[in-house]
């Protein structure tokens, strides 16, 4: 039992993020069958689904407009509908899901950030923060 443990550990990653900012950031990689893109996105344990910017999307090849499924969101302007695109590949804090869905939705350019990752992509993963050494763990 004790050697599980620590080969558990030992696979164990842990990511550095600004414990005095005012989002958790994290880096992540959006793959379509043709390009890939890194982007910038908030740990946001508020959103339901993960969301990414319509420009990165585009610009790597979705075609927003073949979407099948809407989903209702909240903003400041109101609710709008926004398209639900599948991912062929995600990758995130260690962490890589295929066929993962997202929402599309442009983001204004003084968010400074390409989207959000949410509850979606942490569930079935323990999530720690410690904001005293500003580390980040997804197992």
């Amino acid at each position: 039992l004790e050697f599980r443990r620590v080969l558990f550990r030992s696979f164990t990653m842990s990511f550095p993020f600004d414990p005095n900012a005012g989002l958790v950031l994290v880096e992540a990689q959006v793959f379509s069958s043709s390009e890939d893109a890194m982007v910038l996105l908030a740990l946001d344990t508020g959103a339901n689904v993960s969301v990414i910017s319509q420009q990165v999307l585009t610009s790597i090849g979705y075609d927003l407009l073949s979407a099948n499924d809407y989903r209702p969101v909240l903003t400041a302007n109101g609710v709008v509908n926004v398209p639900l695109i599948t991912l062929d590949k995600f990758s995130a804090l260690g962490q890589h899901k295929s066929d993962f869905s997202v929402l599309c939705h442009s983001l204004p350019a003084t968010a400074g950030i390409d989207g959000v990752i949410g509850l979606d992509f942490l569930r079935n993963h323990v999530l720690t923060l410690d904001f005293t050494t500003g580390k980040l763990t997804l197992v």
